[in-house]
């Protein structure tokens, strides 16, 4: 009879440690996925900034070329803690991040650096310019 009646205290503390169960915030692992992707996105930028920098050297100031190598600093040391923020999360909340029902609706694009704002604009302005010269290139009716 204590054997039966162990069990099934076993059993119903599973069941309430079970529903008790917190997941981490989904807006809060977005965000640090977003960040690790914005922090690589700015890292890989300042890297080909830096390598041409270093092509075209006698164009670039020394204080130029310093405080993009403290950039890329920077932002390797934003790479490295935001991934140490979502380690944290992991080793917290381990069944969650191995679940398959804990999809996140990530969608990769929404970040837009002034260096990719300024490239869209650019590819925007071609268009128009050869728009306008096709327009150009009609000929005017005489009348």
């Amino acid at each position: 009879m204590r054997i039966t009646f162990t069990i099934i205290l076993l059993l119903i503390a599973g069941e309430i440690t079970a529903q008790g169960y917190q997941s981490p915030s989904r807006e809060l692992v977005e965000s640090y996925l977003d960040q690790i992707n914005s922090c690589k996105d700015f890292l890989n930028e300042l890297e080909a900034d830096i390598a041409d920098m270093e092509k075209n050297a006698q164009q670039v100031t020394l204080a130029q070329y310093n405080e993009a190598k403290a950039l890329h600093s920077r932002a390797k040391t934003c790479l490295a803690a935001t991934r140490a923020k979502l380690d944290e999360l992991r080793k917290d909340y381990p069944g969650w991040f191995n679940n398959p029902g804990a999809v996140l609706n990530l969608s990769k694009g929404n970040h837009v650096t002034p260096k990719g704002l300024n490239k869209g604009l650019e590819a925007v302005t071609a268009k128009i310019r050869k728009l306008l010269d096709r327009l150009e290139a009609i000929e005017k009716p005489s009348h």
